[in-house]
């Protein structure tokens, strides 16, 4: 099924409000924030400056797998990272 679903700014800003407050009282520290460059690019962006913590973008995409099977992800092993999507595809 395909949805069409209209999320205005205004939700964004509330719901990434709420989001950043849940991440801080969760007293957890992250060392980097990986972002999906095509559904998680804008929020990661968004988290790495509120936050403070550095932003890698990790290109992927179900074609790039199709092509790639043997493909390597470079994060800081052992770290804590963030990994961060879209909300409606993954």
């Amino acid at each position: 099924m395909n949805y069409n679903i209209r999320y205005a700014w205004e939700y964004y800003q509330t719901d990434f409000e709420e989001l950043v407050y849940k991440i801080k009282a969760s007293g957890k520290k992250y060392d980097s924030i990986v972002a999906i460059h095509r559904g998680g690019l804008i929020v990661g962006t968004h988290l790495s400056n509120v936050l403070d913590v550095p932003l890698g973008v990790l290109l992927w995409s179900r074609k790039l797998v199709r092509e790639r099977s043997n493909q390597t992800i470079n994060t800081n092993r052992g770290k804590n990272n963030m990994l961060v999507d879209d909300i409606l595809d993954s």
